[in-house]
This record gives C-alpha cells, structure tokens and sequence, in this order.
C-alpha cells in the first residue's frame, strides 16, 4: 500500500478562538492503513501535555509538549530557528500524523504551523519531499479505543522532545528541545 493510499478528508476545526481547515484521518482508517504496511516512513508527533493520557504515547513519536493551541500555532518555526535539525526525521517522512488526547486544538495547530514552516522553506527554495501531512481524528484516546495499540510511558528526557509553554496571554516564554 502506497501513502497515498491513506483515507484522508478536508475538515474545518476550532476551539472558540481559533480556527483550522486541516486533513484528518480516522482511527480505523489510519489502523488498517499501518497493519497494511505500507511503504515510505511514517512520524507520529505528539502534541500533548503533562496532564493528557496520564503520560503516554504512540511509540516513537516526537513529541512537542504543548500547554495550548496557542502556545502551538508557532512551534515549528521556533524549533527550526533554534535548532533546525531537530527537524530532520519529520521533514524527511512521507507521512506525519499529529495527535493529541482529543485533536480539537493542539494537534490541529501545531500541524498547521509545520505547514506554514514547509511553506516558508520552500518558499526559500529548500527542498522539500511531498509529503502526506494529517491529524489524527478524535485523537490518541479514539485510537488507543479502536486499536488497542500498546501505547509507551511517556518521558520528557526524551532527545526529541520539544516544550512550548504560554503565559496567560498565551505567548510562547520557553521553548527548547531536551
């Protein structure tokens, strides 16, 4: 099966004060699609915090821990300004598949600031490899429901973690991979 392949559809998603138009996968989908094995590589990111699914997550996912939306809607351009090759394994994917517990907000936002980040660098004539870019629908409590998928404990020590937090206005104060 060819990446292509993956049953994907246009939906508009918002959280009251934002609002995305991004490509969403269903968790049924998205498990008939991987136990297919398809071929190309495949990154899960994890666009959940501390408090979500009591510390776990798809394993090896890169995983930007995200406070908001807000916080998100600019993490890529952040992480590639300070350390460009953290980025490498996702601009190198076929496929990216964003998550959070429920993909109301965070992953929708943060999927769309790696889009404008893969805009703004081939817009710099970098090149770019075409890839599938989606969100995961429901997200990882929906997935874990469907597929019964052994999920790993989730661990900030991680080398590919990346940490956005807001203040209550929601503008990014800290930002760093560990």
């Amino acid at each position: 099966m060819e990446i292509d392949d993956l049953t994907v559809e246009k939906v508009r998603k918002t959280n009251g004060f934002f609002t995305w138009e991004v490509d969403v996968t269903q968790a049924a989908d998205l498990e008939n699609f991987l136990n297919s094995k398809p071929d190309g590589t495949i990154v899960f990111v994890d666009c959940q915090n501390a408090s979500d699914n009591v510390g776990v997550q798809v394993p090896g996912a890169f995983h930007i821990h995200t406070e908001s939306a807000l916080a998100a809607r600019d993490i890529f351009q952040q992480l590639w300004k300070n350390n460009p090759k953290s980025l490498g394994s996702l601009l190198a994917a076929d496929m990216v598949v964003f998550y959070c517990s429920y993909a109301h907000a965070r992953s929708p936002a943060a999927m769309t600031s790696y889009l404008k980040l893969r805009a703004n660098l081939a817009a710099q004539k970098r090149p770019m490899r075409q890839q599938k870019v989606v969100v995961l629908e429901r997200g990882l409590n929906e997935w874990k429901s469907i597929t019964g998928r052994k999920m790993r404990p989730w661990n900030l020590g991680l080398k590919k973690a990346a940490v956005a937090k807001g203040d209550d206005d929601g503008e990014i104060y800290t930002l760093y991979t560990e």
